[in-house]
């Protein structure tokens, strides 16, 4: 499994963790299930369910990451959280 970086800028407030995952799709769906909400600036329980709902859809509809451009290993992805943009960078660190 590879090891992939999150980086997650939420009002006004960065946060970083890492999940290791065989894809990005699955290390961002397994980062925001495993995801602690309580140390994030107003984020609670209902609001990680709801980003991980909103990640869920865009899974389903083909469209979760977008790889940034002149880049290797690095996507991005955003979500709309109550009333708030969550902006999501994620990194493959180290490959298995």
């Amino acid at each position: 499994m590879d090891l992939y970086t999150i980086i997650l800028d939420y009002r006004g407030g960065t946060y970083i963790s890492q999940v290791r995952e065989s894809s990005p799709d699955d290390a961002l769906l397994t980062w925001a299930r495993t995801l602690d909400p309580r140390p994030i600036y107003g984020m609670g329980e209902k609001t990680k369910v709801e980003l991980m709902d909103e990640l869920l859809d865009d899974h389903k509809d083909g469209y979760m990451l977008v790889a940034i451009t002149d880049t290797v290993n690095v996507w991005c992805a955003t979500a709309l959280l109550r009333g708030s943009i969550g902006q999501i960078h994620m990194i493959k660190t180290m490959a298995d």
